[in-house]
């Protein structure tokens, strides 16, 4: 508990300068590029359309009509919870270089040549069938993900740095009069996982429980506000949420101004002061119990679009990056 202490302490005066924004670090040596494939050439295996009756079964290899690059594991997810339009069967063609994907409700483009291009087109009036989403109603998914293969402890970390070229190319209300912003919203949301990394034989009561995390977020973009405030709040609201805790840091730590449609940002943060944060608070709150600093690691992220209200959006990314910086 002393160490446990000690190390809250240190983290605490580490803490000090968050609220400003934090200066990239330019030189990489040492590095590791935490994400495989970030180019996205070995394609994408496509999740179901339901969390809680697909799971984790793979439906489609997204694989550009056999042109993705061959790979020993499967590197990069693709989510698309509650859509009543699965891309399973969607139809594919490839014009200019640009693979694409196209059901009722979506577009997928992807060029790996053109530094991981990859642009979501999601139009949520025509998901949402029976009228706009009420509370305790799931709400429409469209995520990439991955799992890292080498995942890296925060005790090791001087700094990670997340990267990233980002458009939100439209954003369009069709909520009609109903619309309320306590239940109906578009968000792009960037997401990493902060997991409790300990022997199976370990005492929960010492180092706390074996897999437990929090949802770490570095927000993009929500329709009811020019600037995301820093937050945290339990992943709950609806079928297949986790109700574990989300911590958000605040958008005006890489945004000078309210996102403009079509105008490309760059995105490029080291966020280690902020996970750090994270941890703190979920200690303090009882979201992660006993677990310790030196046990937690960095090992998953998730980025996409989620429409709890019926929107018709469209995003484009490039030049994704986790780069973990040892010490």
């Amino acid at each position: 508990m002393k160490k446990s202490l000690l190390i809250m302490m240190i983290l605490l005066i580490g803490l000090s300068g968050c609220k400003e924004k934090t200066k990239p670090i330019i030189d990489d040596e040492g590095s590791i590029e935490l994400l495989e494939d970030p180019t996205f050439a070995t394609g994408f295996q496509l999740l179901g359309i339901s969390p809680v009756e697909d799971g984790r079964t793979i439906q489609r290899h997204l694989n550009y009509n056999g042109e993705a690059l061959p790979s020993t594991r499967n590197v990069w997810f693709m989510a698309q919870w509650w859509t009543p339009y699965d891309v399973t069967d969607a139809t594919y063609e490839k014009l200019n270089g640009v693979h694409t994907y196209t059901t009722e409700s979506r577009t997928l483009y992807m060029n790996p040549s053109d530094e991981g291009y990859l642009r979501i087109d999601l139009n949520a009036s025509k998901e949402y069938l029976d009228g706009p989403r009420e509370l305790g109603q799931p709400w429409t998914h469209a995520l990439i993900e991955q799992n890292f293969n080498a995942s890296v402890g925060m005790s090791e970390l001087s700094a990670l740095i997340l990267r990233l070229e980002v458009t939100v190319n439209s954003v369009e209300n069709k909520t009609g009069p109903t619309y309320d912003p306590g239940k109906h919203a578009a968000q792009l949301l960037w997401y990493l996982t902060l997991q409790n990394v300990v022997p199976e034989d370990s005492n929960p009561a010492e180092v706390g429980t074996r897999g437990d995390f929090l949802w770490f977020g570095i927000p993009i973009y929500d329709n009811r506000t020019d600037f995301i405030s820093q937050s945290a709040h339990l992943d709950q609201g609806g079928p297949g949420t986790t109700n574990k805790l989300i911590y958000s840091m605040s958008s005006r730590n890489y945004f000078d101004e309210k996102i403009q449609m079509g105008k490309t940002y760059q995105i490029e943060i080291d966020v280690l002061p902020y996970l750090q944060e994270a941890f703190l608070y979920a200690i303090n709150n009882n979201a992660l119990v006993n677990a310790q600093y030196e046990n937690m690691q960095i090992g998953y992220m998730n980025l996409g679009w989620e429409l709890p209200g019926t929107f018709d959006v469209s995003s484009t990314f490039r030049g994704i990056s986790i780069k973990a910086i040892k010490k």
